[in-house]
């Protein structure tokens, strides 16, 4: 993975706002308490992004029933879903300029992950 990169650009025209996998996301979730509703961006190879519901249940797990079974999906972000900041303003997001070989996965063990 290559830090420093930008995550979104003013020519981006696809925006997610949430805490990026590569940005302020990036190891702080286990600060959060667990069993908590999140969204999650998810992003597949072909670069499409959507939210997911999910759920926080421990450091760098996330369950996201609705997209079980849904192979090649990873994690490009997440954010509450009461709409609290808990780490500040969100990060914005690009999909495109993401490090898709290097997103976490979900509904994963973390030592499972790809």
């Amino acid at each position: 993975m290559k830090f420093g990169l930008a995550l979104s650009t003013p020519e981006s025209k696809q925006v997610f706002h949430c805490y990026a996998s590569h940005g302020k996301g990036y190891g702080r979730a286990q600060l959060l308490a667990y069993n908590v509703p999140v969204r999650l961006v998810v992003i597949n190879s072909s670069l499409e992004a959507r939210w997911q519901d999910a759920t926080l249940v421990r450091p760098h797990e996330y369950r996201c029933d609705s997209m079980r079974g849904q192979e090649g999906w990873r994690r490009l972000g997440w954010a509450m879903v009461d709409g609290s900041l808990p780490f500040g303003e969100l990060d914005v997001v690009d999909p495109l300029l993401s490090q898709f070989d290097y997103l976490p996965g979900f509904n994963l063990a973390p030592h499972r992950q790809p």
